[in-house]
């Protein structure tokens, strides 16, 4: 649980040690920086569980290990995050009306042709 956030966050990390929480991230090309959204995950790891927070790339050739810093930080944005959510979800019951509070990009790699597909039936877009 995290203050002011009525709601359970569930996340499962790799290992556990007496001062350490670690999460292993595999990766097809190794990175030299950690993701905002890694950096939130360990977070919440060490805020938990009261240690201090690891991430372990490990590529094809190397393993690199980053210690998370500024715990605080990432936790406050968790926090912004589930309210921001919240205000959306408190806007009504139907999904679609909360879908349409925001408008989609579909200039994102992450849109596939199904969810696009799918998107433009929420959004009411001509195909």
């Amino acid at each position: 649980m995290l203050p002011d956030i009525n709601i359970p966050f569930i996340g499962y990390y790799d290992l556990l040690y007496k001062d350490k929480v670690r999460d292993t991230k595999t990766v097809g090309r190794m990175t030299s920086s950690v993701t905002q959204a890694h950096n939130r995950q360990a977070s919440l790891y060490g805020y938990v569980l009261q240690k201090e927070p690891w991430l372990d790339y490990v590529g094809k050739k190397e393993v690199r290990a980053f210690k998370v810093d500024n715990v605080p930080y990432y936790i406050k944005q968790m926090q912004l995050a589930a309210l921001s959510l919240e205000r959306v979800l408190s806007y009504s019951d139907n999904i679609f009306e909360c879908c349409q509070l925001v408008f989609p990009d579909f200039d994102n790699f992450r849109w596939s042709e199904i969810t696009k597909a799918a998107a433009k039936d929420i959004w009411k877009m001509e195909r």
